[in-house]
């Protein structure tokens, strides 16, 4: 047999098995997708070279099957339990860092993730406990420090906490900390109201911000927005200034309404009306563009400069808008899977729009809403907010009425059934409604927390009960100073009932923990107002104003005479 002949069979020979081993793969594969998928990637990411997942559902799914092979894959293991901690489920995600340490019980990464999710899960105590033992096994470094300081700062234990996060930026420079961890310090010292800590962490992250530009925006807006809360106004215009010079992708029209009105406040007429112009060329720009204009939040933006033109008379330049709007916010009801996400939005946008404009949007809203079955709630709900765009439009009411009805004929008997169990039971609402009434005729008994309180003194409020409403606000308040819904209720409760000395404890609480917002500051000109106190109220109402509150701004714009102050 010639050579040539016997290299062609052993080509021959070769290219069989090949064929054949890629078929047995096929078949293979067929039978055991997620396991091939997974050793597939497997292989690629630990040559650096692996690519991301679509979803932690899909990442769940091909590691449970190759941990049915190996039930000791190290790397499967890790990818699942992290895949569970993104999905919220601690549990089996806890369980997969469980198995890891009882496999490598002295490798600190393990129990440095445990205690994430120990964190996530409001787990403080064993999250404390698990960074430690991360730290004496590895040593320290910023995201450890990070990690243990929120773990202290959740404890109440703040003095410590501080300590940890003070450490990160005297210690730690360049690479030894990522974008990441300096965003979530300043968040971190915002919580404890270090401003200047906080502005100290975002001069350390600018210069990583290319890596993550939007967070970073997000977070100088977090802290203008703590500085306009404590008054400093000058500090929190420095940095809306940087943020309305934005490239157009960052840019935010909520930073030019802030921004406008905060120079209006400092007397800078000049300057207000210049950045107003600027922000309708930009806002104009963006819903040219086809990134912009399609989610809840442009169109709350879109609303307010509608509003802000109306109110200015700037005729031409408001049709323009409104032309602009309407198409996308058209594609907004079509490209989001459920109205539940952006239905406020559209009460929001609606009176700002011509008559008929917003007739025509509502019309088309609960059109695409009744088609879907699973939105009928919606659909009823939102009948009724807008009755006045569609009162005239009696084909489409009667529409909705139909729907609704036909709607409601298929599915009563057998959610009234379950309701009427779930009275019956031991855990039902007749049960709920028993705990209710035990609540109400037992105030101030401890076992009721903060929120049960503020919640129960708003309802006696509605029902013009203002004796018992006060006095549960005080007793949620006194559990839980620091608490915004607490403080809140209670200077809500307290001025209806015309006690100013406990509405203005509510108030100073909020605003030294800087958490007061445009109502709540109207409130405080109001108090100072009717206390005589005409500085304190010019000083608040300017605040309210700044912060959105519609009454502040036409307060404001009627005594200052300042047209050139925006409108939100």
């Amino acid at each position: 047999m010639s050579f040539a002949k016997k290299l062609f069979i052993a080509l021959a020979f070769i290219l069989g098995a090949q064929i054949s081993l890629l078929a047995g793969f096929c078949f293979y594969y067929a039978k055991n997708e997620s396991l091939c998928r997974w050793v597939i990637r497997d292989f690629f990411e630990r040559l650096g070279a692996g690519e991301s997942y679509e979803s932690p559902q899909e990442v769940v799914k091909e590691t449970s099957a190759a941990l049915k092979v190996n039930k000791d894959d190290t790397y499967a293991l890790r990818s699942r339990a992290a895949a569970y901690a993104d999905l919220l489920d601690y549990q089996n995600s806890l369980a997969d860092y469980d198995h890891l340490i009882r496999l490598e019980p002295n490798r600190s990464e393990w129990y440095q993730a445990r205690s994430q999710v120990y964190f996530q899960s409001d787990d403080f105590e064993k999250a404390l406990k698990d960074v430690e033992k991360a730290i004496a096994l590895s040593g320290l470094d910023s995201e450890r420090l990070l990690l243990r300081g929120k773990s202290l700062l959740s404890l109440k234990r703040k003095t410590e906490a501080k300590k940890d996060f003070d450490k990160i930026l005297q210690e730690y420079k360049g690479d030894q900390v990522e974008l990441s961890t300096y965003l979530d310090l300043c968040d971190r010292y915002l919580d404890m109201l270090d401003g200047d800590s906080a502005a100290r962490t975002l001069e350390l992250a600018a210069a990583k911000k290319d890596t993550d530009e939007y967070e970073f925006h997000e977070k100088q807006r977090s802290l203008a927005d703590y500085y306009l809360k404590r008054l400093d106004y000058d500090r929190a215009a420095k940095i809306y200034q940087e943020l309305v010079a934005l490239p157009h992708e960052y840019l935010n029209y909520s930073d030019f309404l802030k921004y406008v009105n905060l120079l209006a406040v400092k007397g800078d007429t000049a300057g207000s009306v210049r950045v107003k112009a600027g922000a309708i060329e930009q806002m104009t720009k963006s819903l040219e563009s086809d990134r912009y204009g399609t989610d809840f939040v442009d169109m709350c933006e879109a609303a307010a400069l509608l509003k802000n033109l109306k109110l200015d008379g700037r005729q031409s330049e408001y049709e323009s808008i409104v032309t602009l709007v309407m198409p996308k916010a058209k594609k907004m009801f079509k490209d989001y899977e459920s109205a539940f996400d952006y239905r406020y939005a559209l009460l929001y946008l609606l009176p700002e729009l011509p008559k008929p404009k917003a007739k025509e949007l509502a019309a088309s809203f609960m059109e695409l809403v009744i088609a879907k079955e699973s939105e009928q709630d919606i659909a009823d709900e939102m009948k009724d907010s807008l009755a006045e765009y569609l009162a005239e439009d009696t084909t489409k009411v009667a529409q909705v009425s139909a729907e609704k009805a036909s709607s409601t004929d298929e599915l009563e008997s057998e959610p009234v059934e379950s309701e009427t169990e779930e009275a019956a039971g031991p855990g039902g609402s007749a049960a709920a409604s028993g705990d209710k009434a035990e609540v109400g005729s037992k105030e101030g008994q401890s076992k009721l927390d903060s929120h049960s309180l503020h919640q129960e003194a708003d309802e006696a409020l509605e029902r013009g009960d203002k004796t018992k409403a006060l006095k549960l606000a005080q007793q949620s308040f006194a559990m839980a100073p620091d608490e915004t819904c607490s403080a809140d209720t209670l200077a809500t409760v307290a001025w209806s009932c015309h006690d100013n000395a406990s509405a203005r404890k509510a108030l100073e609480a909020l605003l030294r923990h800087s958490q007061i917002d445009g109502d709540q500051a109207l409130l405080f000109y109001e108090l100072a107002t009717e206390e005589k106190k005409a500085a304190e109220a010019e000083k608040y109402l300017s605040l309210a104003m700044i912060l959105g509150n519609d009454e502040a701004l036409a307060l404001f714009r009627k005594k200052h005479n300042s047209l050139g102050v925006a409108l939100r």
